[in-house]
């Protein structure tokens, strides 16, 4: 009947008080929270309510629900265990579409909410992306911790000092001692000499031979932290590299802009070109006809104006007489000879 009473249905249908009944309130509504639900659960259950919480979320449609359940979400993990992997698990890409608003002021208040509740990993919303600006430390290689006397840890030594101040432990390992060997419970026989002189050769040993051991085993260590760096380094050099080659690709696309232009400035001076070359060819071809035309027309004119001289001649020859003829002919002739005795007269003159 006990089992039977734990079961998260029975709890329900009976209305039985347990944590059972906040999960499956809040599993419905989650405008209402009580942070106090978040000290009664456990891990098991609360995985159970994240689970629950991130699909509401996910598939819900309303900003301002959205934006209330996500502070929800972590003010539950704010104090839990589950802090780390929650708040990653809530910058994962499809909860990156919840966390970012319409409004510029809705931004700023998720921000501001997220990094009060995570002041490991803040948050900066800019428009649809969310960066994430985490001053969490990386991994490295972890070292012994500090130790009294060659093999005590140190915070052993530093239990005792809130008590008993710093002479509380060497007070403590003295009466401790005192009373094994007092009541017997640590007895020194054979085996405690024994016993105590291979502890002396180990501390001997540790502290002749151990730095060198030391030494050979850091070495090796260097070694293997090298090569893992180097091959690091070498990953990051590729990376600047193809970044590198990426800047250059676009300063190309860049450049294949520019030669597009300039072909296209070049189409345009041929097209130019040609067309001069065309206007030129039509003036001359023009130029050429009138000419011919200009060239025609004085033929024309010299034909018209001999054809004119010889109709005159042949008209006055036809109206003259033979005795006009001879008329004209002795005229001639005398006019002759008075330009001829004008000559001579000239010439003597001079």
């Amino acid at each position: 009947m006990k089992r039977f009473l734990q079961y998260p249905q029975v709890v329900r249908f009976f209305r039985i008080p347990s944590q059972f009944n906040n999960i499956h309130r809040l599993k419905y509504d989650f405008l209402v929270w009580d942070d106090t639900v978040n000290q009664n659960l456990g891990l098991n259950n609360q995985k159970q309510l994240n689970d629950k919480l991130l699909s509401r979320i996910l598939n819900h449609k309303d900003e301002k629900s959205k934006k209330h359940m996500v502070e929800v979400y972590i003010r539950m993990n704010s104090n839990h265990r589950l802090k780390d992997i929650s708040v990653n698990y809530l910058l994962k890409s499809k909860m990156r579409k919840t966390l970012v608003c319409s409004k510029v002021q809705e931004e700023n208040e998720v921000s501001n909410l997220l990094k009060r509740s995570c002041s490991g990993t803040p948050l900066i919303l800019k428009g649809n992306n969310i960066k994430s600006t985490s001053n969490v430390p990386r991994l490295i290689r972890g070292e012994p911790g500090e130790v009294i006397w060659g093999f005590i840890p140190n915070e052993w030594y530093k239990f005792f000092i809130p008590v008993s101040g710093h002479s509380g432990f060497y007070t403590f390992l003295f009466t401790f001692t005192t009373y094994l060997f007092s009541k017997e419970i640590y007895v020194c026989d054979h085996e405690y000499y024994n016993g105590l002189s291979i502890v002396i050769l180990w501390v001997y040993g540790v502290k002749k031979i151990g730095p060198e051991i030391a030494r050979s085993l850091d070495k090796e260590i260097d070694k293997y932290e090298l090569e893992l760096n180097i091959f690091r380094d070498k990953l990051k050099q590729d990376l600047r590299d193809s970044i590198q080659i990426e800047f250059n690709e676009q300063e190309c696309m860049e450049g294949q802009k520019m030669l597009i232009k300039a072909k296209r400035e070049n189409v345009h001076l041929q097209r130019e070109a040609e067309f001069r070359r065309r206007q030129m060819e039509v003036y001359e071809n023009v130029t050429r006809i009138l000419d011919y035309h200009v060239a025609v027309n004085e033929i024309r004119k010299k034909i018209q104006h001999k054809n004119l001289i010889d109709w005159v001649k042949k008209e006055v020859e036809k109206n003259l007489t033979q005795e006009l003829k001879e008329s004209y002919m002795k005229l001639c002739l005398a006019d002759i000879q008075r330009m001829l005795k004008a000559t001579e007269i000239d010439k003597t003159k001079k």
